[in-house]
């Protein structure tokens, strides 16, 4: 008689950091992190679809996943700051500011 036979442990997939993001503006998967010049602390996030382009500060530690987090912590405090503006307008037409 002999032993049962266990099944083989498959071996872990590694996950890796990507190298090319989703761009919040037009939702495709094209921004590309380039120039990360560690001299300069300055990183430049481009997306290769609708264009948007923005050079973001970086450390010497600082991987392409951290700069483009930082590009969209911009791109969002850029749009909800241009949405408030719009309100604060369409309030002074109409006369309303105790509503901010």
């Amino acid at each position: 008689m002999g032993r049962r036979k266990r099944k083989q442990a498959s071996p872990k997939r590694v996950k890796r950091v990507p190298k090319i993001f989703t761009c919040p503006d037009c939702g495709e998967k094209s921004v590309k992190v380039t120039n990360i010049n560690k001299k300069g602390a300055f990183a430049t996030v481009k997306c290769g679809n609708c264009g948007i382009t923005k050079e973001v500060l970086i450390n010497s530690i600082s991987e392409p996943v951290d700069a483009f987090g930082d590009f969209i912590d911009i791109f969002y405090a850029d749009q909800e700051l241009q949405r408030l503006e719009k309100r604060i307008l369409k309030l002074k037409q109409e006369n309303q500011l105790g509503e901010l």
